[in-house]
């Protein structure tokens, strides 16, 4: 019932015409997101460990084989952990640009982590998407 009277509130809402508005200055940025970091690490976080986690089981399903783990539609997984690995770097460039250092530390642990460089497992194409947000974070 409740997810009827969203989809219904979102429907009424996309046929409104809606203003964009874009800014760089801090006095908006930084409250903004100083609101939205910790909800945007959470999401971000919990997606990648869960894709992580599908990806562990299709490996044992399939043998302990990581190539015969890749079924139909990984290439959609691919394409989705590589956005995700985006949203962390574009969420710490913005706390880069605006000396925000907790949130800062924050999203640079969760992607360091998310590289698996520290650990001794085999690296996979995931675990390169972070090496390179990496990478273009510390260009930037």
């Amino acid at each position: 019932r409740s997810v009827q009277k969203s989809q219904a509130l979102f429907k009424a809402k996309a046929n409104q015409r809606v203003a964009y508005y874009s800014t760089s200055h801090a006095e908006t940025v930084v409250p903004m997101f100083q609101q939205l970091w910790c909800p945007l690490l959470a999401a971000l976080a919990v997606f990648l460990e869960t894709a992580d986690r599908q990806r562990r089981e299709a490996e044992a399903d399939a043998g302990g084989d990581p190539g015969a783990a890749q079924a139909p539609g990984a290439a959609d997984g691919d394409a989705a952990v590589r956005a995700a690995v985006e949203g962390f770097s574009h969420a710490l460039h913005v706390a880069c640009t605006f000396a925000l250092r907790t949130e800062q530390s924050a999203f640079l642990a969760a992607l360091v982590t998310f590289t698996a460089l520290h650990t001794g497992e085999r690296l996979r194409a995931r675990h390169l998407h972070g090496v390179r947000a990496l990478v273009w974070v510390a260009l930037r």
